[in-house]
């Protein structure tokens, strides 16, 4: 299914997210911005996917 598919790949970005808040290097900040964007594009498809339409 779809919609568990991407709801599975939302939770495993906040997984990487949460692990490299906790770190200061560069790469890992340009990284978390890239999973950030990531993330919200998952949620945009996830709410079209369930009718919401887009915001």
């Amino acid at each position: 299914m779809a919609e568990g598919r991407l709801v599975s790949q939302i939770e495993d970005v906040d997984r990487q997210i949460r692990i490299l808040r906790g770190r200061n290097a560069l790469h890992d900040l340009l990284r978390l911005e890239r999973l950030v964007l990531d993330r919200d594009r998952l949620h945009h498809e996830l709410r079209r996917l369930r009718g919401g339409g887009s915001p």
